[in-house]
C-alpha cells in the first residue's frame, strides 16, 4: 500500500476513533467530559501545574486518585491545554491514527482486523493508552513511551526493535521529568494504591505457568513478547493487546480474534463480567486459557506438528516388504 494511502486510512480510522470516544460514553466523566481513564494523570498534571502536590491525599469524586508516573502526566500534558470536552476525542483520533498506521506499515492489510479485538474496543472506551504503546512494537520511534506505563513498559522492553537514538530518547526523556521533578520517583511508588490496581499477572493464573515455555526460543520476538505480557501485572481487557500483533497471517490472527470474543462472551455468559471491575478471579481464569494459551499454542504450532508426525511415525506399524 502506498504511503499516502497508508496515511489517509490511518487518520480516517483515526477520526472515526475519535467521534466515537465523543458520541458514546466512556468509563470516567470529569467536568460534565468523558476522558476515561486520562482523568488521573490529567487531574495529577494540573495539580502540578498550579503548585499543588501531585501525590498523596488527593481524591476525585470521592475515590483517591490512582497514582501515575510522572511521565505520563508528562506525556498528556499538552492535552490540558484543549476545552476538557475534546480532550478524550483527540486523544482517541490520535493513538489510533498511530496504530493504524504501525499496524499498516508492512503492508499487511489483514493486521487492520486486530480493531475489532475486545482489548482496542476497551481501550477505546476507557482512554487508555495500550494502543499507542503497541505501536510501539512496529513503530520504533514510539519506544521511548515505553516508561509511561511501566508494567506495558517492560514488553516494549523486552520485544521493541531498540537503537541507539531510542534509548538515548528515552533516556533525555526520564532526565527532563527528574529534572522537573526530582522527588517523583520516590514519590510515586510511596502514593500507589496498589490495593485498587484489581489486576493479576498471567503466570500466576490457572495454567498460566505453562506461559514460560517461551522463554525456550527467548531469540524470537514473539516469544519475548508473550513471556514478557505473562509476567506483568495487569488489568482486563486493554492491556493484553499487544498479544493480537503476535500471529504472522490472517488466519492466526482470526484464530485469536475468535478466542477472544468467545473468551469475553463466557465470562458475560457467566456472570463475572461486571465483578471486580471487570477483574473477576474467573474471568481472568478464562483469559489465560483462552487467548493466552492458544497464543502459546499459536507460537509452537509447527513444533506440536513435527511433535505429532514423529509420534504417528513410530507408533504406525510398519508393512513388511
Amino acid at each position: 500500500m502506498p504511503l499516502r494511502h497508508r496515511v489517509i486510512f490511518s487518520v480516517t480510522i483515526g477520526i472515526l476513533a475519535g467521534l466515537a470516544t465523543y458520541w458514546l460514553p466512556v468509563s470516567t466523566i470529569y467536568q460534565g467530559a468523558h476522558i476515561g481513564d486520562l482523568c488521573p494523570p490529567l487531574y495529577s498534571v494540573m495539580q502540578f501545574s498550579n503548585g499543588a502536590p501531585v501525590y498523596g491525599g488527593q481524591y476525585f469524586n470521592d475515590v483517591p486518585v490512582t497514582a501515575y508516573p510522572f511521565t505520563m502526566m508528562l506525556a498528556i500534558y499538552p492535552f490540558s491545554f484543549l476545552p476538557l470536552v475534546l480532550v478524550g476525542p483527540l486523544f482517541s483520533a490520535l493513538t489510533s491514527s498511530l496504530f493504524a498506521y504501525a499496524l499498516l506499515r508492512e503492508g499487511k492489510l489483514w493486521r487492520m482486523f486486530v480493531l475489532i479485538s475486545p482489548s482496542y474496543i476497551f481501550a477505546l472506551y476507557s482512554l487508555q493508552v495500550a494502543p499507542l504503546l503497541a505501536a510501539a512494537l512496529l513503530l520504533p520511534c514510539l519506544l521511548p513511551l515505553a516508561c509511561i506505563k511501566p508494567q506495558l513498559g517492560v514488553v516494549l522492553c523486552a520485544a521493541g526493535n531498540w537503537t541507539y537514538k531510542t534509548v538515548t530518547a528515552m533516556a533525555g526523556f526520564l532526565l527532563f521529568s527528574l529534572a522537573l521533578y526530582p522527588r517523583w520517583p520516590v514519590d510515586w511508588l510511596e502514593a500507589m494504591n496498589i490495593h485498587l490496581f484489581a489486576g493479576t499477572i498471567p503466570v500466576f493464573c490457572g495454567a498460566g505457568f505453562l506461559l514460560l515455555l517461551s522463554l525456550c526460543r527467548w531469540r524470537d520476538r514473539r516469544f519475548r513478547m508473550l513471556a514478557a505480557m505473562s509476567i506483568t501485572p495487569q488489568r482486563l481487557w486493554y492491556d493484553q493487546l499487544f498479544l493480537y500483533l503476535i500471529p504472522e497471517t490472517r488466519a492466526q490472527l482470526l484464530a485469536v480474534l475468535v478466542c477472544s470474543w468467545c473468551s469475553l462472551l463466557l465470562t458475560i455468559a457467566g456472570g463475572w463480567f461486571l465483578l471486580d471491575g471487570l477483574q473477576h478471579r474467573t474471568a481472568w481464569r478464562i483469559v489465560v486459557h483462552g487467548i493466552y494459551l492458544p497464543v502459546l499454542i499459536l507460537l509452537f504450532w509447527k513444533d506440536i506438528l513435527l511433535l505429532l508426525s514423529n509420534l504417528k511415525e513410530r507408533i504406525s506399524p510398519k508393512i513388511p516388504e
